[in-house]
């Protein structure tokens, strides 16, 4: 390709009207995440599980500063229904699909456990995280990857350290865990199957970053809990991941696809 040609290529990049799905995009790494495609461009299709009041809030913000298009939707991604809606809105809005980022997730009481004796606690649990993570996602790309232009999409989806063998296993987090090591398998699975038509698909594997589900698990696990466990000796922050994420889902990215990426401060390097 002649450096005309490229320059071409890169105004059509430009000028398309990029629209990304991003499940929990207003809370935490997720609104991170918003404001990252937000500052690219993207107009945004935000999911989020309840509280409506946030949810205008960061629409609105978004809508000011980066004078976009934003859709907020309400409702739990372990419903199909849910997932549908935000297809749906995509079908009103003017643009094209371009990017999926499945960051929604969902903090209970039974999520986490210090003692590995009471690591597994019912199948309605064991359920819900497969529902959430690997079942929200499968619907996600089986109905999105159809919607995006072969050269023009970007997937990404998130799981969390000790799901796969490259780091120890955590056996206090074996409920949500289980769910997160599918979403490690299906991001290599589609990045392969979409591969020919320039599609990619990635995982992120962030470390402790000091969202609202960790600030809640300090009062269990300590208040410096991040800072010690992490050889960079303090907590990532949202905004470091969302960037991250958003790098993924743009052209600078667009050979790299199939990898399940540590965003830990070096927490995957052991002790």
């Amino acid at each position: 390709m002649s450096s005309q040609e490229s320059c071409v290529a890169d105004q059509k990049i430009e000028d398309r009207q990029k629209i990304a799905i991003v499940t929990g995009g207003t809370g935490g790494i997720g609104f991170a995440t918003s404001k990252g495609l937000a500052a690219q461009g993207y107009n945004l299709i935000l999911g989020y599980y309840s509280d409506s009041e946030n949810a205008k809030k960061c629409e609105q913000e978004l809508k000011t500063d980066f004078k976009i298009q934003v859709r907020t939707i309400g409702g739990d991604v372990c419903e199909e229904d849910t997932v549908n809606s935000y297809f749906k809105c995509l079908n009103e809005m003017n643009g094209t699909l371009t990017a999926i980022v499945h960051t929604a997730g969902l903090y209970t009481p039974d999520s986490v456990s210090k003692n590995p004796d009471t690591h597994f606690t019912t199948f309605e649990t064991y359920d819900y995280f497969q529902n959430i993570y690997p079942k929200c996602f499968i619907r996600l790309v089986e109905t999105g990857m159809k919607l995006m232009e072969d050269g023009y999409g970007y997937i990404v989806c998130l799981s969390s350290p000790g799901c796969n063998i490259n780091d120890q296993t955590r056996l206090g987090y074996m409920m949500p865990g289980t769910g997160k090591c599918v979403l490690e398998y299906l991001s290599r699975h589609y990045a392969k199957m979409l591969a020919k038509r320039r599609i990619t698909c990635n995982c992120i594997v962030p470390g402790y970053i000091h969202t609202k589900p960790w600030k809640q698990l300090e009062a269990k696990l300590g208040p410096d809990i991040g800072c010690v466990r992490t050889p960079m000796g303090r907590w990532g922050q949202p905004e470091e991941v969302g960037d991250f994420i958003s790098y993924l889902c743009s052209p600078k990215a667009s050979f790299l696809t199939g990898a399940t990426i540590p965003f830990d401060g070096g927490l995957s390097l052991g002790k």
